[in-house]
């Protein structure tokens, strides 16, 4: 008689909404609104690294290991990068995914090869 109380209960609390009034937003919410494709296994992804990347500022206000920092960061740049080259068809720059404007202002035209070789490079 017990066990059958138990299962009615058990049975009534999986049904019942649960109401969550101190839930906050997930936090992928600000990222994903407005976007079209949600199914996306690309997409998907890139949410996926703006969620876990997101912190790196703070942490590194915190933590000093830039040699270990540059070395993780140029993998990931390199694989963003990659994406980015086959979604425009290989001619994607890393500065077209920037949203601030470049520091060093417009190149001329004969001089883009040279600065794109030092952002590259480094000299």
């Amino acid at each position: 008689m017990l066990l059958g109380k138990l299962r009615r209960r058990r049975q009534a609390a999986a049904t019942r909404t649960l109401e969550r009034p101190y839930a906050t937003p997930h936090a992928c919410s600000a990222v994903v609104d407005g976007l079209p494709q949600l199914d996306s296994p690309l997409v998907t992804e890139l949410i996926a690294l703006q969620a876990h990347t997101r912190h790196l500022g703070w942490l590194s206000a915190r933590e000093q290991c830039p040699e270990e920092y540059r070395h993780l960061a140029r993998l990931v740049l390199q694989h963003v990068l990659e994406g980015w080259h086959a979604q425009t068809g290989g001619r994607g720059r890393l500065e077209d995914l920037l949203v601030f404007p470049d520091p060093a202002g417009p190149v001329p035209g004969h001089c883009q090869h040279e600065r794109d070789h030092m952002t590259t490079y480094g000299s």
